[in-house]
């Protein structure tokens, strides 16, 4: 998760609290990839925010593809569990494209500890990159 950098940034970490990432449905039956069932899912893991193009089409039917809102500190699930019309429990192979590595390290970062450092840093090559 970068953000661009400029002059008015403001160095909040309240985006950092809940990033979305896309996530893999593998091996999903057809049969829940309707907008509404995908939501259901979804919602077992997080906000879902949007289905994927492919997804939506059927055009790639390998996985179904979501963009999810979670909490940065998970969890992030392996699996989900539902039930189907015919009371059965079904279990999901659920994979995220991506997840923190570290969350503790992304939420305590210490912004201006850190361009304090910068600034203190020696030059070196007499400033020549």
């Amino acid at each position: 998760m970068v953000k661009g950098w400029n002059a008015d940034l403001d160095m909040n970490t309240e985006d950092l609290k809940s990033p979305r990432l896309w996530i893999r449905l593998l091996y999903l039956d057809l049969k829940y990839w309707g907008l509404s069932s995908l939501s259901k899912i979804g919602s077992l893991i997080g906000i879902p925010i949007k289905t994927y193009q492919y997804t939506k089409t059927k055009s790639m039917i390998k996985y179904a593809r979501m963009l999810i809102e979670v909490p940065i500190e998970g969890p992030f699930p392996d699996s989900v569990e539902f039930f189907n019309e015919k009371g059965q429990l079904i279990r999901q192979q659920v994979q995220f494209e991506w997840v923190p590595a570290n969350v503790h390290t992304v939420i305590c970062l210490d912004i201006p500890l850190m361009f304090a450092k910068i600034r203190q840093a020696p030059i070196r090559n007499g400033g020549q990159i």
